[in-house]
């Protein structure tokens, strides 16, 4: 069931009558202030709702509970509970949700404003909550305190909450595998005793303040596979490509003290688990990993905006499993002592490659617009067995679109480069 813009209700009908109901979304309710009695019908409880949403409610205060006094569970079937866009709810939610899955609380800012307002009693949610999402709202950081009793917690997005530690507790959880830390402006360090060793994936963007993960830390997150990076952790210099002995994908965009990836092993070391590296808007990097990138498997690398990067990597021959490879806004690259020397030569290299698997490669491809020798040159290329561009063209500027060539091939142009915009926006799903 869906009530949706009545504007002029200002009470819900007595939904928690219909005793099928698994779904329930009330939004644009605006003169609604309190939703209790009038919605459980009595006393009534929604014994097969699974799906509850609240959203944009501009003058909800508060949410009772049902008049059976908590004497059974107001919603004990419920997997999903999502509100959204309700400025000034405040006050208790449901006590006992002993079946929900996933909790999303988005923009509301005054809900649980001090610790006497127990706004959520995590013990019964000890063995469901798997998803736990925090989104712009201040009194709710008390919530992650309770985090160490959320044994089945496997994702976590904290987004624009004010906090300057994460809880010490986070480490215990043993099925964690996804945390996002999204606009914590205040953040400062991560728990002493590091994150859970079952992470998989961490996406850290506009925590500006926040000292990135020790060696030691590194060390253990043996699961992690895929790394997210942007425009935070300012007081790191160098990025240790090895240290994730399982990682795939690592993107690092606007880390603006960023000056240089390393590897201990140097060229002898056998990266083979990366296969996407994307490093864009880190004005200060200046070099790769002496030797060369060792990743045989890399399939995917991008590297735009550094401006005072003077190399790209050595050996880029040995990257032969490469499809994507775009490099722009270089202006300080040398070709004549990169190790795509001339990049004319590794293009045409990578082209024999793709004969050679005798597999069309029309989706892969390798795009360029460097300023070699101070030349204002854009060059496209999209490699594969049916059809090749590979030409260079004079610009006015960067935002021009290049042509389609008379086959009807589009060249790849600088604006629909992804990322071009660094201004990202929270993700709405999250």
């Amino acid at each position: 069931m869906r009530l949706s813009n009545c504007s002029n209700c200002s009470s819900l009908p007595p939904v928690g009558q219909l005793p099928a109901l698994k779904e329930l979304y009330v939004e644009g309710m605006k003169s609604v202030v309190s939703v209790g009695v009038e919605l459980y019908g009595g006393n009534q409880t929604f014994q097969s709702l699974e799906k509850l949403e609240f959203s944009s409610m501009p003058e909800w205060e508060e949410w009772l509970p049902s008049p059976s006094g908590g004497e059974i569970p107001d919603f004990p079937r419920l997997k999903e509970l999502k509100l959204s866009k309700c400025p000034k709810l405040r006050g208790n939610l449901p006590t006992h949700l002993p079946s929900l899955k996933t909790l999303y609380v988005c923009y509301c800012k005054v809900l649980q404003e001090t610790r006497a307002s127990n706004t959520l009693n995590t013990e019964p949610l000890r063995g469901s909550l798997e998803e736990l999402t925090l989104i712009d709202c201040p009194g709710l950081s008390l919530l992650l305190e309770s985090t160490e009793t959320l044994l089945s917690l496997q994702m976590l997005y904290i987004i624009s909450v004010d906090i300057k530690w994460l809880p010490q507790m986070l480490p215990n959880s043993n099925r964690l595998q996804s945390l996002t830390l999204w606009g914590c402006s205040s953040l400062l360090s991560f728990p002493t005793n590091g994150l859970p060793t079952t992470l998989t994936s961490l996406r850290i963007q506009n925590c500006k303040k926040l000292e990135f993960l020790s060696r030691e830390m590194m060390a253990k997150l043996t699961s992690l596979q895929s790394l997210y990076l942007f425009n935070s952790c300012d007081s790191l210099r160098s990025f240790p490509l090895g240290i994730f002995p399982n990682l795939s994908s690592l993107e690092i965009q606007d880390c603006q003290n960023l000056e240089s990836l390393s590897v201990e092993g140097g060229a002898d070391e056998n990266l083979s688990h990366l296969n996407s590296l994307d490093i864009r808007y880190c004005p200060n990097l200046v070099s790769f990993p002496d030797g060369g990138l060792p990743t045989p498997n890399l399939t995917s690398l991008k590297v735009m905006r550094c401006e005072n990067l003077k190399l790209l990597p050595d050996r880029m021959h040995t990257l032969t499993a490469l499809q994507d490879f775009w490099i722009y806004g270089l202006p300080n690259v040398d070709e004549k002592k990169s190790g795509a020397s001339p990049l004319s030569k590794y293009v045409a290299t990578l082209r024999e490659i793709a004969q050679q698997r005798n597999a069309s490669l029309s989706e892969s491809r390798i795009m360029f617009d460097v300023p070699f020798s101070n030349m204002l040159i854009a060059s496209s290329v999209l490699v594969g067995e049916h059809s090749s561009v590979f030409g260079s063209k004079g610009r006015e500027s960067d935002e021009t679109d290049d042509t389609r060539d008379n086959e009807g091939i589009a060249a790849f142009s600088l604006s629909w480069l992804p990322g071009k915009d660094s201004k990202a926006e929270p993700p709405k799903d999250v």
